[in-house]
């Protein structure tokens, strides 16, 4: 057994914060034989809409997984947040499909858990040619209830825009923040065009 098995199979019955973590994504180490159980393992727990299988199984076998995990997001209901999150994240960063924008952006807007509303802004950064986003990341400020996922919407408006938060800048964009995570929608809206003004003298 190698080392990569043996790790997949400690993650594969994982509990609490350790299967939170997801899978080793390192599969580079096993055997043939080995690969082929994994990829049984992972196909079944995508089938089981496990939020843990799209990014393990797209890992194993990069674009050959697409068609796969895509046909599993078409059929899973609405209701299974976390495997949509996944499953979207993985299928846009292997395609850049608008599709999956669009499923992200839906997640951001109604999902009902905080974690996948979260996710679903974190996810939509890097989409850089989705002309939607913007605004939909804007749009999601007003309608967020959870203050923290509020803040974190705002951030990854930021780094839309191009904006590092890292220690040396965060005190710079900290007000922009602020006003677009707690402030009044004349606030926001004053943020928001500063942002894009900001990003088109760039």
């Amino acid at each position: 057994m190698t080392a990569a098995y043996d790790r997949f199979k400690k993650d594969l019955v994982a509990q609490g914060r350790e299967r939170l973590d997801g899978f080793s994504l390192d599969f580079s180490g096993l055997a043939d034989e080995e690969r082929d159980h994994v990829r049984q393992e992972l196909t079944t727990l995508l089938n089981q809409h496990d939020s843990r299988a799209p990014e393990a199984l797209y890992a194993l076998d990069g674009q050959a997984s697409v068609p796969q995990i895509a046909a599993e997001l078409a059929a899973t209901p609405i209701t299974h947040e976390d495997f949509r999150l996944a499953a979207s994240g993985v299928l846009l960063e292997a395609t850049g499909d608008a599709i999956y924008v669009h499923s992200l952006e839906d997640l951001l807007l109604h999902a009902k858990d905080d974690g996948v509303r979260n996710g679903a802004a974190g996810s939509l950064v890097g989409a850089l040619d989705a002309p939607t986003v913007d605004d939909v990341l804007f749009r999601a400020l007003s309608t967020e209830k959870n203050e923290t996922t509020r803040t974190h919407i705002a951030s990854c408006l930021l780094k839309r825009f191009g904006i590092s938060l890292a220690n040396e800048t965060r005190q710079l964009w900290r007000p922009f923040v602020r006003s677009l995570a707690d402030g009044t929608q004349a606030q926001r809206e004053k943020a928001y065009a500063e942002l894009q003004n900001y990003a088109k003298k760039k």
